[in-house]
């Protein structure tokens, strides 16, 4: 499957307290976690981020075209930037990500929109997941009315959404640090 890869490194990081992509974790950067994840699936990378120290990992840099409006701002510019029609989305504070559940995403993708997990225990997981362009000119009209839920828009397009069971073993893939002390506890 022929696809693009995006790597949501925005955000505030107020809770943080700095940029989390840039903050390093067992030895490198929490966004080199997201590229090289994401380069085992493909070259066709784009980081979103206003940050312009990003520009260091040699890959397309796009700002949010819609500032302050959270990951659907980032997605869509990511979308807006990519050259490939479906696209893996992945964020840069989650470092675990792991190639079953892209794998997987990949194996199920039957054209949809978005395509999307449910964790074990009830979240969607919007974050990691495929994300078809055609979703641009919607959520650019969602983006102009302020209505920034993903779960929200996504639910409003052709999506399917995997349910995974606990015996899949992904939890680690959707862990997220929003605190520095989150961080701490898992180096080593």
């Amino acid at each position: 499957m022929d696809i693009g890869a995006i790597i949501l490194s925005g955000g505030k990081s107020s809770r943080f307290g700095e940029d989390k992509g840039l903050f390093e974790f067992n030895g490198k950067s929490l966004v080199e976690y997201s590229i090289a994840t994401c380069r085992s699936y493909t070259s066709s990378l784009v980081l979103v981020s206003d940050n312009a120290i990003y520009s260091k990992f040699g890959l397309p840099l796009c700002a949010d075209i819609y500032e302050n409006c959270g990951p659907m701002g980032g997605i869509h510019s990511g979308l807006k930037h990519s050259l490939k029609e479906v696209n893996l989305v992945v964020s840069n504070d989650t470092p675990f990500v792991e190639s079953r559940l892209i794998e997987l995403l990949m194996k199920e993708y039957n054209g949809e929109d978005v395509l999307i997990t449910q964790s074990c225990d009830g979240r969607y997981q919007t974050l990691v997941g495929l994300y078809n362009k055609r979703i641009v000119e919607p959520m650019e009209t969602e983006l102009k009315s302020q209505h920034f839920k993903m779960i929200q828009f996504i639910k409003q397009t052709d999506f399917r959404i995997i349910s995974l069971a606990k015996e899949q073993n992904l939890g680690d893939s959707f862990v997220n640090f929003n605190y520095l002390k989150e961080l701490q506890s898992y180096e080593y």
